[in-house]
């Protein structure tokens, strides 16, 4: 439904739309690359006038990146336009209409004269920033992901906790800083700033937030807690924040931690860093292996937690690691229950549970899921407790791996090769 395919079938969110077995272009972007019409004004001959889609809502340059969720799709072009296409119910599209559309369409709005240069989309929400460093958000705001207080919606939003047109984020101190990427959990948002910060907010019953959150008395506005347990009340008062909040287990930490990679899923942020310095005078010496490290929170964590790999010669279930060098992890993605990382030299880790998604062996080095994770994980969905059965995280129907381990199917001695990009 959210292929950009002229042949979908898009009155009603139930219907059954057409499959495909196999990739097909989208030829909205590679017609506009030629600069030809689209979709019936492909015979013109030089003499007719231009394509009516010239104009300022056309395709005109190639796509350079895509966000995909559940219902709808993002592009970005090289020229710095957004179009989007899929279901637009609570306007995850952006149009200002809860309309679906089954082709590319430009958002204009504020986003008319600007330049887009990162995007993200989750089920019900879409995210982008902007070449000047701000951040735009629309679609559903449940959970406060959109960065504003659902009493702060425009009365014509007919989806009442929705917004219909991008509108930029500008709580807590976010506004005072330059966004360069963003990405977008189901219901929750986090931008990476120019010098290195993470911000997050939306739904922390997770912790997907990275932090505790208290809410103030009246007016409902929302704090980040010291880093403590919170009392029963903060934590029935304090599950969402619309204000985004800094990540200060990673900015206060010492030495402190600037990250250049985000990602987001359900319950849970990863997030890429680089070595940490410490400055003295005018130099600045490093102290410890200069390798990106990786921190993650959420599925019950509220606080970032250092995620280790398997050392050098290290020997581990049955894999033995005789590499001469520190994992020095360059991309990351992380998905609902399982996450992934590329190393510089391109070979790829994985963690999480279900060795199907971890591209390893169920014997290799996967232990039951109620021997590794306690009740982080049967806890993790809204923040009650269930069942491991009821949850998909039992010991029948999942293995966990608690640390990242190498993909040896990915290897080029195995038919693999040097991985540059992950999702």
């Amino acid at each position: 439904r959210a292929r950009g395919q002229q042949g979908d079938n898009f009155s009603s969110p139930s219907s059954t739309s057409t499959t495909s077995c196999k990739p097909r272009r989208v030829e909205a972007f590679a017609l506009g690359e030629l600069r030809r019409g689209w979709p019936s004004e492909l015979n013109r001959d030089s003499s007719s006038a231009a394509p009516s889609n010239e104009g300022r809502d056309a395709v005109n340059s190639p796509a350079v990146a895509v966000a995909a969720a559940a219902h709808h799709t993002l592009v970005s072009t090289r020229t710095g336009r957004l179009f989007s296409f899929g279901l637009g119910k609570g306007g995850r599209l952006g149009m200002g209409d809860e309309n679906h559309r089954p082709l590319p369409t430009r958002i204009l709005g504020p986003l008319t004269k600007r330049i887009v240069a990162s995007i993200a989309a989750a089920e019900n929400h879409s995210l982008c920033s902007t070449s000047d460093g701000d951040v735009y958000a629309w679609g559903s705001n449940g959970f406060g992901q959109l960065g504003i207080s659902n009493s702060g919606l425009d009365s014509n939003n007919s989806g009442g906790s929705s917004r219909l047109f991008p509108r930029r984020v500008e709580g807590g101190d976010l506004k005072h800083a330059f966004v360069v990427a963003v990405a977008a959990g189901d219901r929750h948002s986090v931008a990476l700033t120019r010098l290195g910060e993470v911000y997050c907010w939306g739904d922390n019953r997770s912790g997907q937030l990275g932090t505790y959150i208290s809410a103030s008395a009246g007016g409902g506005s929302c704090a980040a807690a010291a880093a403590f347990p919170p009392t029963s009340s903060q934590t029935n008062n304090g599950r969402c924040c619309h204000r985004p909040q800094r990540v200060e287990g990673l900015w206060s930490a010492q030495p402190r931690r600037r990250a250049i990679a985000i990602a987001a899923a359900e319950f849970s942020t990863l997030v890429l860093t680089m070595p940490p310095t410490v400055s003295s005078g005018e130099s600045s010496l490093a102290v410890s292996m200069p390798v990106n490290t990786i921190y993650g929170w959420g599925h019950g964590n509220h606080l970032p937690m250092r995620v280790n790999f398997p050392s050098a010669g290290v020997n581990s279930g049955k894999a033995v690691y005789s590499r001469p060098i520190c994992v020095n992890p360059v991309v990351i993605a992380c998905a609902k229950y399982h996450s992934v990382a590329v190393t510089a030299d391109g070979r790829v880790y994985t963690w999480g549970l279900h060795s199907e998604s971890l591209g390893i062996e169920k014997n290799g080095f996967a232990q039951p899921a109620s021997q590794v994770l306690g009740s982080d994980w049967a806890t993790s969905e809204g923040g009650r407790t269930r069942p491991r059965s009821q949850s998909g995280c039992g010991p029948s129907s999942a293995m966990t791996i608690s640390s990242p381990q190498l993909v040896v199917g990915m290897l080029p001695e195995n038919g693999g090769g040097v991985v540059v990009a992950v999702s």
